[in-house]
């Protein structure tokens, strides 16, 4: 039902405290580019398209550390470090 679809969908629930920071595939379709990019904003963060990647592959990035996506999920985790450490 409609109650239950929307106390589903991660998009309507309250935003984290800290903004989000949602990466998508450019090979997706563009619903799901769409819904990516209205899912982060709601989320008070942005969405990054990684060009001729699905989700299958968009994690791909990661293996290569140079690469931006690797070193902003390196970033954050050093943030999260950080923050557990002084808690």
């Amino acid at each position: 039902d409609a109650a239950a679809a929307r106390d589903a969908s991660p998009a309507l629930w309250p935003a984290p405290a800290k903004p989000m920071h949602a990466v998508v595939g450019g090979a997706e379709s563009a619903e799901f580019l769409r819904q990516t990019h209205d899912f982060a904003r709601a989320w008070g963060g942005a969405a990054v398209v990684l060009a001729g990647l699905d989700h299958f592959t968009v994690m791909g990035p990661l293996e290569d550390p140079a690469h931006p996506l690797a070193r902003r999920a390196a970033a954050l985790a050093w943030q999260a470090c950080g923050a557990l450490r002084s808690a």
